[in-house]
């Protein structure tokens, strides 16, 4: 496929498996949730989603390698790869191509908790991805052998989480505060 071939090989490839079942999951939770009326047995699959979205994070983010033989690096600047690619130093498209997949790779997981905890409100769905990838690229940044921890990373897997959390229609935008 074309596709695999413009990502790379190996677990690029994983990579990409793992974005097409997440687009898979948030039309289906997206379809579950608009169309049918909860019922008793909603919480199974409401739990279920927020564990298959949570295996998809774990999956691509830390049982995955990067192909890189190198000590795990930590990237503290935003947004650094695209200001590299900008000045000519990387790729572009590689850049743009990595924050959004960390966009699209954090949404089921702001579908699903949506779904789950409707009362949440989208300020604090955010938050609770906002945490679990702060807590993902910690792991890397410790264990991962040849990963780059970023706070690009977690600002695009929060942006993941929000956009997830409004596209299942999370409850009223509050903050922690408003209640």
């Amino acid at each position: 496929m074309d596709v695999l071939r413009w990502v790379g090989d190996g677990d690029a490839q994983v990579a990409v498996l793992l974005l097409i079942l997440g687009a898979g999951f948030v039309v289906l939770a997206w379809r579950e949730m608009r169309h049918r009326p909860p019922t008793d047995g909603s919480r199974f699959w409401q739990d279920l989603a927020v564990l298959v979205a949570l295996g998809i994070v774990v999956i691509a983010t830390l049982l995955t390698t990067s192909g890189r033989d190198e000590p795990p690096q930590l990237r503290l600047l935003p947004l650094a790869n695209l200001i590299d690619a900008i000045a000519g130093h990387g790729s572009l498209r590689g850049a743009l191509a990595e924050m959004l997949a960390n966009v699209l790779l954090f949404a089921p997981l702001g579908m699903a908790l949506s779904w789950r905890f409707p009362s949440l409100g989208v300020v604090r769905i955010t938050l609770a991805t906002l945490a679990v990838s702060v807590g993902v690229e910690v792991l890397q940044a410790v264990e991962q052998a040849g990963r780059w921890a970023s706070t690009t990373d977690v600002l695009m897997n929060a942006l993941g989480g929000m956009i997830g959390a409004l596209a299942a229609g999370a409850g009223p935008v509050t903050s922690p505060q408003d209640s």
